[in-house]
């Protein structure tokens, strides 16, 4: 039996290789698909493990979705070339499929009802993962459901059959839920797999007392607004002679002139003292190193800071009043992440 794994972030990454850890899962039987980006350890590489950049590996140019609409004969060629990539790094062979969530990317669709995935299972990835199913946004309602039901999942089933929700459950080979805590997937049907501790000691050459995460308020925010929000922020931690380390969110690494506007600022408001970590320093293991202090908008990096028994601030209230948008998102947080963090 070969393994799959899609990961796009640090805490699914974590949470798969605890579980080739803890089940004694030969390396070499593991492929890791890995999307957004997100660079897999050399040490992992070098264990044996095989890696899928996608789509980057699988298609050309700037095709990112298998399916490609009304544009039928296109789609089932992106579809075989996905299934040859898949088979060549696993030989063909039988394989579970481990899955963050089944409706933000297509492909999961493609490979789950590929002919050799035997099953797959949901891993946590975060604040989704905490939050009861019946209240996680759905694919479709209403007249959308209908044509779900009745037209797309029957006569599209390679690339509907998975999107009815968030975390699909419905299909036969649904298996359960891998997570790092039992609250997490509350309600869920299936098997519930808690894994060990994921994270690890890496260590910095100093004793940091304050992690901040830089979030992408450009999202929301003109830069401005952010240097308002920052100051404000910057009051607060004045009182505090610490030391702070920061690390950027990972959608700053897709817009290099924004990262360079914030890393400017950053200094501007915080000072040059302020150290920055690299991108590919997992916080939670800086957390679970150093039992900080966590600061951050509504990160869900904060449910993990407070399991390893950290405290986490959230500046988001300090925010409010310049972004209707962003004062809704703030409103309708999950409760697992307004009880992770302690509120400005």
């Amino acid at each position: 039996m070969k393994h799959l794994f899609y990961v796009h972030s640090h805490i699914t990454f974590l949470i798969c290789k605890q579980y080739i850890i803890d089940n004694h899962i030969n390396y070499q039987d593991c492929t890791f698909i890995s999307l957004r980006s997100y660079c897999l350890p050399q040490s992992l590489i070098k264990a044996g493990v095989s890696t899928i950049n996608y789509p980057q590996d699988v298609y050309e140019g700037k095709t990112t979705r298998v399916f490609q609409g009304f544009h039928l004969k296109k789609s089932y060629c992106n579809l075989k070339k996905l299934e040859k990539v898949i088979n060549q790094h696993i030989n063909n062979q039988p394989f579970a499929f481990y899955i963050p969530n089944t409706q933000a990317n297509d492909f999961v669709n493609v490979v789950v009802t590929m002919n050799n995935c035997s099953c797959y299972y949901l891993i946590e990835e975060g604040s989704a993962s905490y939050t009861k199913i019946s209240q996680l946004p759905k694919f479709q309602s209403g007249v959308s459901d209908i044509i779900y039901k009745w037209f797309l999942r029957p006569f599209l089933k390679r690339f509907y059959i998975l999107r009815d929700n968030m975390y699909s459950t419905n299909y036969y080979k649904y298996v359960g839920t891998i997570a790092s805590s039992s609250s997490a997937f509350p309600n869920y049907i299936g098997q519930h797999i808690i894994i060990q501790n994921p994270f690890e000691k890496e260590f910095l050459p100093f004793h940091p007392e304050i992690i901040l995460s830089v979030d992408p308020l450009f999202f929301h925010f003109d830069i401005d607004y952010v240097e308002i929000i920052y100051q404000k922020l910057s009051s607060v931690l004045s009182s505090f002679d610490k030391r702070i380390v920061y690390k950027f969110h990972p959608e700053f690494y897709k817009r290099p002139e924004i990262l360079s506007q914030y890393t400017i600022l950053l200094q501007k408001v915080f000072g040059t003292s302020i150290f920055e970590l690299d991108q590919n320093i997992i916080i939670e293991n800086i957390l679970n190193t150093y039992h900080c202090n966590f600061y951050s908008d509504f990160s869900s990096i904060g449910i993990y800071g407070n399991i390893l028994n950290c405290k986490c601030y959230s500046y988001a209230n300090l925010a409010k009043g310049y972004s209707n948008l962003y004062d809704e998102k703030v409103s309708k947080l999950p409760k697992i992440l307004r009880d992770s963090y302690i509120f400005l």
